[in-house]
């Protein structure tokens, strides 16, 4: 692992004792805190980042491939574009990297990324608890105990309960908690020496976020009411795993192989028009269904399933005192499943579904010159070829023959080949201080059209 004293990068890190003064429990609480960072509305948790003005604002179905410009892991898994799983408790530390890190993290990694790294197991028994209550029916718990199973493997489980109202109040069905956010995380960590130079490292995270939906209004939320008639959701179920070896001195170098897999289900939805017919029935709207033979009610829903899977083996050596180097292989595949219905492209569907199938390969290296003892070059470069495969199919109201019918069928199958990499030159002024420069190339795979 690198210092990040060293790393010739914009970074912006906080530690565990800072996350435990701040007291916020998920990493929505501290973006205001980053310069550079922002993100997207729209979702109940963050999904879509922007770092320095580079990122996404949203993935409705139909609006691209689930390529993403602001990378976000934890504990090494991919997350990128669903990133509602930020909480915070028992984390160790967040670090935010900004600008291309595609020669080391790959496609999802233009703009930046967000890593999030939870707290590691103790060779003693060691845990924490919490509770707390607050406004808008807040109630929050959780708890972290850790400790050695054996002499050689060590454990540690997290788990975190978070439910509150949603600041909203729904006055045409009389609840204040249409908006409501209801969360568990839960954790495990298991660390295994199994030889003196061998360790497995093994993490199992799932998080359940059964939050509700419902904040569009007519009158721009105005007070924090809302009008719908129709519930809407926005939640996530994750089951992610995490498996790696690392080995010390392995034929004169470091190594390590790591295999990492999530299944992710999200459900997006909500009133599409925003109010009930009641309210479309008083002046200055007066929509009369029994005029127009139509209601104006609209409902829109989107059920998105994505599983990833990755491959990676690093090779790296320090052993002289003029270089250092890392070799490393990548691959992934991505299978994402998107079924949505409503009012879609202004009308020119009502259902749609669509399917890829990302598999993306690629091999990098970085070397390190001490060219002095204050001065260092670093060099990196990352080769990457994407495969993508796209079907996407739906169906459309046509008043002519008054039925569905199909909207034309979709499918390509695309490959690009990518090219990235930094130099950058470090100069240590003392032990606390760094002056560097680099020229950097990113990469992000483009859509189907």
């Amino acid at each position: 692992t690198q210092n990040l004293f060293n790393v010739p990068s914009s970074i912006t890190m906080l530690n565990n004792k800072e996350l435990e003064f701040k007291n916020d429990n998920h990493f929505q609480n501290l973006i205001d805190l980053i310069p550079n960072l922002n993100y997207a509305g729209g979702t109940s948790r963050p999904r879509y980042f922007q770092i320095r003005g580079i990122g996404e604002r949203s993935q409705y179905v139909g609006e691209g491939a689930p390529n993403f410009s602001v990378g976000f892991m934890v504990d090494e898994i991919d997350f990128s574009g669903i990133g509602m799983t930020g909480m915070l408790f028992d984390m160790q530390q967040i670090e935010v990297f900004k600008g291309p890190q595609s020669s080391i993290y790959g496609p999802n990694a233009i703009a930046g990324l967000i890593n999030i790294t939870s707290a590691q197991p103790t060779p003693y028994i060691a845990g924490k608890s919490m509770i707390s209550i607050g406004s808008d029916n807040q109630k929050l718990a959780g708890f972290a105990v850790g400790g050695p199973l054996s002499s050689k493997l060590l454990f540690r489980f997290a788990f975190q309960k978070h439910s509150q109202n949603g600041f909203r109040e729904n006055v045409f069905k009389n609840l204040t908690n249409t908006n409501k956010r209801n969360e568990i995380y839960t954790r495990i960590k298991l660390n295994w020496a199994i030889t003196p130079i061998v360790n497995l490292h093994f993490v199992s995270f799932n998080s359940n976020l059964n939050n509700g939906y419902d904040v569009w209004s007519v009158d721009n939320n105005k007070d924090f009411i809302t009008y719908s008639d129709e519930q809407g959701m926005d939640s996530q179920k994750s089951y992610s795993n995490s498996f790696k070896i690392n080995c010390k001195d392995f034929i004169g170098a470091n190594a390590f192989y790591q295999y990492t897999n999530s299944t992710n289900k999200m459900e997006h939805s909500y009133d599409g028009d925003w109010a009930n017919n009641n309210y479309w029935l008083e002046f200055p709207y007066n929509f009369n269904p029994d005029s127009t033979y139509w209601e104006y009610s609209f409902f829109d829903k989107t059920i998105r399933n994505r599983g990833k899977e990755t491959h990676e083996i690093r090779i790296s050596s320090d052993k002289t005192r003029s270089s250092s180097w890392l070799v490393g292989y990548h691959s992934s595949r991505t299978k994402e499943l998107d079924d949505a219905t409503g009012w879609l492209f202004g009308g020119d569907a009502t259902s749609l579904s669509t399917n890829f199938d990302i598999i993306n390969t690629a091999i990098y290296a970085q070397s390190l010159f001490r060219i002095s003892n204050n001065l260092n070059m670093i060099l990196n470069i990352r080769n990457e070829d994407n495969y993508t495969t796209y079907l996407g199919e739906g169906l459309n109201w046509d008043w002519d023959v008054y039925d569905y019918v199909a909207i034309p069928r979709v499918s390509e199958e695309i490959q690009h080949s990518f090219s990235g990499g930094k130099l950058a030159m470090v100069f240590t002024l003392n032990n606390s201080m760094n002056v560097f420069t680099s020229i950097s190339k990113g990469y992000k795979a483009g859509g189907i059209n």
